[in-house]
């Protein structure tokens, strides 16, 4: 996930202590809107957060039964190597959400293609229970190329990885957006994948 960009209207929007935990990359663009409270996630690094309580931790750390865990994993904007330089170093992120036995994992891939390099990380976190694939087949047409993924690409980054369900985002919204999300539900097909398309303002509840 990057955030190379920001609306005019989000600073406006959000207190500027607001917590962030973001690429190592964005952390002076981010801080130049007024943000202060910027906490720099690289690549294998996790943080913790103690469910209802608002107290984040260092990794490792007991702060209570009921907890969120993040890290952060490698995001490749392009599969062209020298392309994903350029873009510079993304994140995604695997939450664990964890309350006494009860245990879920969301993986939120960013703008990623599943490159082996993404691909070894993510193994190594086990099967998520919810990918969060960042879509839309940004950048077809230009200089660089695709920047981000369509469901060609998507479709073999499921089968690597396993998730259990399926939520596309990043799609349709607005007009960088090339590939719309039907191109997905019909690679689906008979409904191979567990596939969530959520409409604006909707819900999803993970058992």
């Amino acid at each position: 996930m990057r955030m190379r960009t920001i609306s005019t209207r989000t600073p406006r929007a959000l207190a500027p202590e607001v917590p962030f935990l973001l690429p190592p990359l964005d952390v002076a663009k981010i801080a130049g809107h007024g943000f202060t409270a910027l906490d720099p996630v690289d690549w294998g690094e996790s943080r913790s957060l103690a469910v209802g309580t608002g107290t984040g931790t260092d990794s490792g750390t007991d702060s209570g039964s009921a907890r969120i865990d993040i890290t952060a994993l490698p995001a490749a904007h392009s599969e062209t190597p020298e392309i994903a330089e350029v873009l510079g170093k993304g994140n995604g992120y695997w939450l664990r959400f964890t309350d006494g036995d009860w245990s879920r994992s969301i993986y939120w891939t960013g703008d990623t293609f599943g490159t082996p390099p993404v691909l070894e990380a993510v193994a190594a976190m086990g099967r998520p229970d919810l990918m969060i694939a960042h879509l839309g087949g940004v950048g077809a047409t230009g200089a660089l190329g695709k920047i981000s993924m369509g469901a060609e690409d998507l479709m073999p980054f499921v089968a690597a990885i396993q998730p259990k369900q399926i939520l596309p985002i990043h799609h349709t919204t607005y007009d960088l957006f090339l590939e719309p999300i039907a191109a997905l539900v019909a690679l689906n097909g008979e409904g191979a994948m567990g596939l969530d398309v959520l409409a604006s303002g909707s819900t999803l509840w993970l058992d």
